[in-house]
């Protein structure tokens, strides 16, 4: 999925300059909250108070629940995402395997004319790839940041350690105006999918 945000005009004009944009809040909104998955359960939501989704972020806020070395990669870890206005959902690899998942999000809305643009979406690092990239619409990349959705994996196999960084540690950049990039230590016979937004500031 790729969202682009329409070009804006910024709160002072076509500069974008907010630094005396009368005392007002960047931040419109900031929700905060907990997805729980289920033993055996790909994918569950949470509804929030509406936001406009053309100038608002989900983030992933990390995860635990009760997995171990019985548990397979795939139903460790999950990736979030703001479905709609009112609706965040979190997704994991698979169910092979899955006890419960706890994932917190946090989802930021920002006052109408800080964001030029948006762009959300994800990378995928295959089948013995250390790095791979994605094509975004191009971004003033000094005003640009990459902020992180989360990952997911297709290994189902049992009897690993889901924590192995060296495989499953995964980096996201913002490598050139057009270009999100990822990067892992070590490569897998496995899909790893890294989702992330691309904010741009005026």
């Amino acid at each position: 999925m790729n969202r682009r945000g329409q070009d804006r005009v910024g709160p002072l004009g076509s500069s974008g300059v907010v630094a005396n944009w009368g005392g007002s809040s960047f931040v419109r909104s900031v929700q905060s909250g907990l997805i729980t998955l289920g033993n055996s359960v790909a994918s569950a939501t949470a509804t929030i108070t509406a936001v406009d989704t053309n100038v608002s972020i989900a983030l992933w806020n990390g995860g635990y629940g009760n997995q171990n070395t019985g548990n397979p990669t795939s139903s460790t870890f999950a990736i979030v995402t703001l479905t709609n206005g009112t609706t965040v959902t979190a997704a994991r690899g698979s169910t092979s395997g899955a006890n419960t998942l706890y994932v917190p999000y946090q989802v930021i809305e920002f006052a109408p004319g800080v964001l030029r643009s948006l762009q959300v979406g994800t990378v995928v690092m295959g089948n013995g790839q250390y790095t791979n990239t994605g094509t975004i619409t191009s971004v003033n990349t000094n005003r640009s940041i990459v902020l992180y959705r989360g990952w997911s994996t297709d290994d189902t196999t049992t009897g690993t350690t889901p924590w192995d960084f060296q495989i499953w540690g995964v980096r996201q950049s913002l490598t050139d105006a057009t270009t999100v990039t990822v990067n892992r230590y070590l490569s897998s016979t496995y899909n790893v999918t890294v989702a992330h937004n691309v904010v741009e500031f005026f």
